[in-house]
């Protein structure tokens, strides 16, 4: 069985080769050498090395934006939550974040106890949705 061909991005992600050696490989395969110049080279090298850990953090920002648009009720009691450590509650009443995403900032505060937030806020707004469409 015949490999499958890497192609020059691929190459270029290897920490071995910088763009120097990957174009003698594109050269070597009979590749016409490209017009972009050494800085632009050296930039791509960079972008392709770090494309998996760039696409991890803008999922992250993507996640944290979308836990800020998450609001904790201005009522809601903390230490009635289930599964919420001491620590945290005392935290999350220091502080008393108007969102999820701002209590996920809070030291101390761990996506344990931030699964549980949500999952309670949840559960609270089914319930008041719940009696909203029962009402006359």
């Amino acid at each position: 069985m015949v490999g499958r061909r890497a192609t020059l991005a691929e190459l270029l992600r290897r920490p071995e080769l910088d763009w120097r050696a990957v174009e003698q490989v594109a050269c070597a395969g009979g590749l016409a050498a490209g017009e972009a110049g050494p800085a632009a080279l050296e930039r791509l090298e960079i972008e392709l090395c770090y494309e998996g850990y760039l696409r991890r953090q803008e999922v992250d920002a993507a996640r944290m934006a979308r836990a800020d648009g998450v609001l904790v009720p201005a009522t809601i009691d903390f230490r009635g939550i289930p599964g919420l450590s001491n620590e945290v509650v005392e935290k999350l009443e220091a502080v008393r974040p108007r969102s999820v995403g701002q209590a996920s900032r809070i030291s101390g505060v761990t996506p344990a106890a931030i699964a549980i937030l949500l999952t309670h806020i949840g559960l609270v707004e089914r319930r008041r949705a719940e009696v909203a469409s029962r009402a006359p």
